[in-house]
């Protein structure tokens, strides 16, 4: 599946498989599903079949004001 179906277009996209820093990754084509690698490490699979896509969650602390 191409990232940009799914409406990404400036986000990078990773695949299973792919190696990637330490952070939350979220399935981009299965809402809900958050992966957390805490160390650089490979991307796990879809286990279903289908290639796996995720994008890198973003966290921001505190609140945000005006």
């Amino acid at each position: 599946m191409d990232p940009t179906e799914l409406g990404f277009t400036e986000a990078i996209i990773y695949r299973a498989g792919q190696i990637a820093p330490p952070g939350e990754y979220a399935r981009v084509d299965r809402p809900g599903v958050v992966v957390t690698l805490t160390k650089i490490e490979r991307l796990p699979p879809s286990f279903d079949g289908t290639v796996a896509l995720y994008t890198r969650i973003v966290r921001v602390a505190g609140p945000i004001t005006r």
